[in-house]
């Protein structure tokens, strides 16, 4: 099976297999991580082109912590193939 890294992006901020996870952390409130689409200004999905499409960014789902934010995008996102699912 092939091994993906998670591309730092700056602290908090990561993109791994093409979406983008990033850590929340808000006073009185546990640390969690959102795992999120970049997107256009219509909502459509893109590749981010430079750090601030990363500013443009539909968050979709969330984990306690990030090994599990990049487990949920290899099980939920992508397909025993590694194809994208359309979701």
């Amino acid at each position: 099976m092939k091994k993906f890294v998670a591309k730092k992006i700056y602290a908090g901020l990561y993109v791994y297999r093409g979406l983008v996870i990033r850590r929340f952390e808000y006073e009185g409130y546990p640390v969690y991580w959102s795992i999120g689409d970049t997107v256009d200004a219509y909502g459509n999905r893109r590749n981010p082109e430079d750090n601030t499409d990363y500013f443009n960014v539909t968050f979709n789902d969330s984990a306690n912590t990030f090994a599990e934010a990049k487990y949920l995008v290899d099980d939920i996102y992508f397909n025993d193939k590694g194809e994208r699912r359309n979701y």
